[in-house]
C-alpha cells in the first residue's frame, strides 16, 4: 500500500500538469486556423487561457506555503501534425485528463479553501474533456475507480 500524497506534492504535480497543458495548447493554438475550424480554435483559446490561470494560482499558492514551484520542462514532445483536428482533440483530451487526475489527487490531499478550488478545477476539467470529444466518465480524474 502506498502512502498518501502530501498537499505540497499534489500541488507540484498539478502545476507540472498545467505547465505541460499550457505548452501543448499554445502550440496547437498557433497551428489551428480560426477560419478553417472556428469551434476548435475557440476551444483551444479558452482552455489555454484557463490553464494559464490555474498555473498562476498554483504557483502563488506554493509560494505562499514557502515552497519553490516546480519549473516547466525545458521541452515537451509535440505531435508532428499540429494542425490536424483529430490529433489536436486527442492530445488536448489527454492533457485535460492528466490535469483532472492531478486535481483528483489534490482534492484527496487538501482541505478547506484549497480543496474547494481543486474540486472546481476537477469539475471544470471533466466538463472540458467532453468538449474535446471524450465520453463522460463516472469518476473523472480517477481511472482506477472505473475498472
Amino acid at each position: 500500500m502506498s502512502s498518501p500524497t502530501t498537499q505540497v506534492t499534489a500541488l507540484q504535480e498539478a502545476l507540472a500538469a498545467e505547465h505541460a497543458a499550457v505548452h501543448l495548447l499554445g502550440a496547437f493554438g498557433g497551428a489551428v486556423s480560426a477560419a478553417t475550424d472556428p469551434t476548435l480554435h475557440l476551444l483551444l483559446k479558452a482552455r489555454h487561457r484557463r490553464h494559464r490561470e490555474r498555473r498562476e494560482y498554483l504557483t502563488v499558492t506554493l509560494r505562499g506555503l514557502g515552497e519553490t514551484p516546480v519549473a516547466a520542462e525545458a521541452a515537451y514532445a509535440l505531435p508532428e501534425e499540429l494542425g490536424d483536428s483529430v490529433v489536436v482533440r486527442e492530445h488536448g483530451s489527454r492533457a485535460e485528463d492528466l490535469c483532472a487526475q492531478a486535481y483528483a489527487t489534490l482534492v484527496a490531499s487538501s482541505t478547506t479553501d484549497l480543496r474547494a478550488w481543486a474540486i472546481e478545477a476537477l469539475a471544470e476539467s471533466a466538463t472540458a474533456l467532453t468538449a474535446w470529444g471524450t465520453d463522460p466518465s463516472p469518476f473523472p480524474g480517477a481511472p482506477e475507480l472505473t475498472a
